[in-house]
């Protein structure tokens, strides 16, 4: 009898064991898991603006490229070249 009360002990302890080391455990899981979903939506609003951002510059080389004045075609090619690389750097590699 005294080797079932011991067996009965030990498992309230370990249990006791685990139940401390969750509610330790789950407010920092919960936290965890909340700074990684604000961290992807930054990400996520990252990777928009640099969209927004190849696209304007892109518009901005087509510009100077159709531009009338000597100086700019010669200013639109770079970026334009840039804009074109980096669309078929997209197509290869999609964004995460």
């Amino acid at each position: 009898m005294n080797m079932m009360s011991e067996s009965e002990e030990l498992a309230k302890l370990v249990d006791g064991a685990y139940k401390n080391i969750l509610e330790k455990f789950n407010p920092c899981a919960r936290q965890l898991i909340s700074a990684g979903k604000v961290y992807l939506k930054a990400l996520h609003g990252a990777v928009a603006a640099s969209k927004a951002y190849i696209d304007s510059l892109g518009k901005l080389a087509r510009h100077a490229h159709q531009g009338t004045w000597g100086g700019c075609t010669d200013i639109g090619k770079f970026p334009r070249r840039e804009y074109l690389v980096d669309n078929v750097d997209e197509q290869d590699y999609p964004s995460v």
